[in-house]
């Protein structure tokens, strides 16, 4: 069976399915994609998407066509789901995405490409993105846009073997965060930040706060969210009505 095959048999379910759905083949280029996906691009039929890739596509997502690609190049290396989280512009406004996407195989379980299914999560007031929108336009993410892309944290991009707690304040760190604001978004006393941020260098193997930032925009961490963050209540999550503020 090969990617069309799959396609044409799954193609009436996937199309009652809610949420944004997109197939692709292993060179990134889009095999098919449901009525939303559609939509959200200002398309009128999915024979517009065929055969393009993200760079081809209007909006926010061709800005961020090498970070994607790069998510989807690891989904296919490691042959498991990924899930990211993106605030991107579209033809009907902005909107926050969770998106898991899985790799599809043959009959041989040869990888043929992926399946990549997004909710939109704009409104369920748990990430209020005003402030981590602007705060993710630096120096480090050269974008004129204020879009952004994180692979959610599991096993895979923890290389580091970095507990829950030295994941977030890493996360931070890399944003220019001082370890006082650090502690306000966390809970945590700037003390504590400071003993976590010593052992993400032990860790790391740094010296200074300088090389965990440059070992980390090296090696792509830049770009994985904590996934506890989504997870847990902190004062970042008030309860589910609150809105995160990072």
């Amino acid at each position: 069976m090969d990617l069309y095959d799959y396609v044409k048999i799954s193609e009436s379910i996937l199309n009652k399915l809610p949420g944004y759905i997109l197939i692709l083949d292993t060179t990134h280029k889009i095999i098919w994609a449901n009525d939303k996906i559609v939509k959200s691009y200002g398309l009128e039929s999915v024979d517009e998407l065929n055969g393009k890739g993200y760079a081809d596509l209007r909006y926010g997502v061709c800005e961020r066509t090498s970070i994607i690609e790069n998510y989807e190049k690891l989904i296919f290396t490691l042959r498991k789901k990924l899930a990211c989280l993106s605030y991107l512009r579209y033809s009907d406004g902005w909107k926050l995405t969770l998106c898991e996407k899985s790799p599809i195989t043959d009959g041989k379980n040869e990888i043929i490409g992926l399946i990549s299914y997004g909710t939109d999560i704009t409104n369920y007031a748990l990430v209020d993105v005003s402030r981590f929108v602007f705060n993710s336009v630096n120096e480090f993410n050269h974008t004129s846009s204020k879009q952004f892309s994180y692979l959610l944290e599991d096993e895979t991009s923890n290389i580091y073997l970095l507990s829950e707690r030295q994941l977030e304040c890493l996360f931070f760190l890399l944003r220019g965060k001082s370890d006082k604001n650090i502690g306000k978004m966390l809970n945590l006393s700037p003390r504590t930040v400071e003993s976590y941020i010593q052992e993400i260098k032990h860790k790391m193997r740094c010296l200074t706060r300088a090389q965990i930032i440059e070992k980390s925009l090296n090696e792509g961490l830049l770009n994985t969210f904590p996934i506890s963050l989504l997870q847990k209540s902190t004062p970042l999550f008030a309860g589910t009505k609150k809105k995160i503020h990072f």
